[in-house]
Parts: structure tokens; C-alpha cells; sequence
């Protein structure tokens, strides 16, 4: 019989998580990684990678039932697993600065603390990802505008140019 899956809290010892992981090896998928990336008011979670036993790789996950949820529809193992790719993370990787990186299940690591791998980066507070925004050059320039007013004709460019490189 299939587990009831329900949307509580997962967490790298939930029992869910666990039995989907032993499914995960008695297929002979040795990995699969998520890769997320969030900010704003939005996440992406993306299958990246499905390493089998045996070597070879796949970038999709056999479309196999695992339970069902509480309204009653079947839960499939890879919708299963991508919300729990982006519910794992400890951080707010979706929302203002986000963050991003990654989750890898490992179904046949021996170690039970190895079976999950969550590596995220947060963006600090304020810094959204768009560093190369030209009006940022000229904010350290030192440059005295009023005797370019005084000279109309003259050019101000040489002047910050010069400050500029300087």
C-alpha cells in the first residue's frame, strides 16, 4: 500500500523522505540533484541531474507513483521530490534577495547524514544581482561641475575622463 504523503514541514529525517529515498535506491538511482534559484518574490527548482548505479545519466526521473495526497490524487516521485528540493533549504531563498545553489539526494549514501546535501548561497540585504549597473562608475568621481558652467564652450569629458582613469 502507498503512504499517505501530506504537506507538512519536510526535513532531511522526515520519514517520507526517508522511504522515497530507499525507493530511490531499490530503483538504482544513486543521486539526483535539484539546482534552485530565488529572488523577488520567486523560486525556480530544476531537475539538473539523475546518476543511476550503474553510471549512466539522465535528466529526468521514472514517472512512478509513491502515494497519495491528501485530496486524494496520486503524488509522483518527481513532483515529490521538487517540493522537497525547495522546501529543504533552512534559508528564504525565494523571496527579496533570494539565494540559490543546490539539492542532492544521495539514496545509497551509507552515512544517513549524507543522504541529503543542501548547498545554498543568500544574497545579502540589498544586493539583487545586478552589480554591473553603469551609474555606480561615477559615484567616487571627483569632479567640479560649476567651472564647466562658467566655460560653455569648454569640455567637461577630458576632465572626468582623466578622474575616471585616474
Amino acid at each position: 500500500m502507498l503512504p499517505m504523503l501530506h504537506s507538512a514541514t519536510i526535513t532531511p529525517d522526515s520519514d517520507c523522505l526517508h522511504a522515497v529515498l530507499d525507493l530511490l535506491s531499490g530503483i538504482g538511482i544513486d543521486a539526483v540533484t535539484y539546482s534552485l534559484s530565488g529572488g523577488g518574490d520567486s523560486g525556480e527548482t530544476e531537475l539538473e541531474s539523475v546518476h543511476y548505479l550503474g553510471g549512466q545519466d539522465a535528466t529526468a526521473l521514472p514517472r512512478l507513483p509513491i502515494g497519495f495526497s491528501p485530496d486524494g490524487r496520486p503524488q509522483w516521485l518527481g513532483e515529490y521530490l521538487e517540493g522537497a528540493a525547495a522546501d529543504l533549504p533552512e534559508g528564504d531563498w525565494v523571496n527579496n534577495e533570494g539565494g540559490y545553489g543546490t539539492v542532492t539526494f544521495a539514496p545509497t549514501a551509507t552515512d544517513p547524514d549524507d543522504r541529503v546535501d543542501i548547498d545554498m548561497t543568500y544574497r545579502p540585504d540589498g544586493d539583487y544581482g545586478d552589480d554591473d549597473d553603469p551609474d555606480d562608475i561615477f559615484e567616487d568621481l571627483d569632479i567640479d561641475l560649476s567651472e564647466a558652467a562658467r566655460d560653455p564652450g569648454g569640455s567637461i569629458a577630458a576632465p572626468i575622463i582623466a578622474e575616471f582613469l585616474s
